[in-house]
């Protein structure tokens, strides 16, 4: 049976924070590429956070900044992180970077666009989330 280590770091972009509108503004621009993020909520009485993949961070964010009528997670986490924020929480943006696959003597290439690797690094942040205790872990 060949042995796997799957090894990835955390990226800090910045906080998350309110405009002036009261529209969710996130700390840059987001790269037209795909990943895993993380938004770490602190600072309202309990520690959560929020753990999600997709095929174009950028796309992602502007949904979640400007949710669609259809789009029930992109509301709903607008919602989340309105009413955080707006209470004087704090949101942590980060995202997955140095992400390294081995499988036995074999280094297989970083390829978050390549959906299996994308979601088994999701998989692993929310084992990793589960693992330092926080309170609400969310992913759907």
């Amino acid at each position: 049976m060949t042995a796997f280590k799957v090894d990835f770091e955390w990226e800090e972009q910045g906080p998350i924070r309110l405009d002036t509108d009261g529209k969710v503004a996130f700390p840059r621009r987001m790269p037209i590429a795909a990943g895993v993020y993380r938004f770490r909520l602190t600072g309202v009485g309990q520690s959560a956070v929020y753990i999600g993949e997709t095929v174009n961070l950028r796309q992602r964010m502007a949904g979640y900044r400007n949710p669609g009528p259809t789009q029930p997670t992109n509301k709903r986490m607008n919602a989340r992180l309105r009413e955080h924020l707006a209470a004087d929480g704090r949101v942590q943006l980060s995202m997955a970077r140095r992400v390294a696959i081995v499988a036995g003597e074999r280094v297989i290439e970083e390829r978050l666009d390549h959906t299996p690797q994308r979601r088994l690094v999701e998989n692993l942040a929310l084992i990793e989330a589960d693992a330092e205790g926080i309170d609400q872990i969310e992913n759907l």
